[in-house]
């Protein structure tokens, strides 16, 4: 009876060592990608299934500006229209009354053209440092991963051999 006992202890005991049968090609396959994934991942520290893709760029808006004091722009729009303005006056028999109010139009133009290029607003876009990380990790990854599923494949291991 001991020995029946003891024959039936053994039995399960082999039966729980048994290898599980052989994996499919398709469950074999899902299998090294899992595990792929997951050394990748550990690897890289990048995670494709939960990382957020960043913004690509950055934009940032301000006023040109500029030194008002100086510029020329109104010495030059009095220049220009003072010429015009002793040539519409000789026309009209006063060259001087002409130029001084063409010089005063012109100044007049000239500084608004200056107010207008200080007052302009310039946006300027760059390339996100976030997102060159996250391109960066993401490559670093997907090397990792490709480069272990082409050494289980170069090996044809298999589960029950690994």
């Amino acid at each position: 009876m001991h020995r029946t006992i003891g024959l039936l202890a053994l039995l399960m005991l082999a039966g729980c060592q048994q290898e599980s049968p052989p994996l499919t090609p398709a469950e074999q396959a899902a299998k090294d990608r899992a595990e792929c994934q997951a050394l990748a991942t550990q690897q890289s520290g990048f995670d494709p299934l939960t990382a957020e893709e960043p913004p690509r760029t950055i934009s940032s808006t301000h006023r040109r500006g500029g030194e008002t004091v100086g510029s020329g722009a109104v010495v030059e729009g009095a220049a220009k229209g003072a010429v015009l303005g002793v040539v519409g006056g000789a026309i009209m028999g006063s060259p001087g009354k002409g130029a001084g109010a063409g010089a005063a139009m012109g100044g007049l133009v000239g500084g608004v053209r200056r107010h207008r290029e200080t007052n302009e607003t310039v946006t300027t876009t760059r390339t996100s440092p976030d997102y060159e990380a996250f391109v960066a990790s993401k490559k670093d990854f997907k090397t990792r991963f490709e480069g272990c599923l082409a050494q289980r494949a170069g090996t044809g291991q298999t589960g029950a051999a690994r």
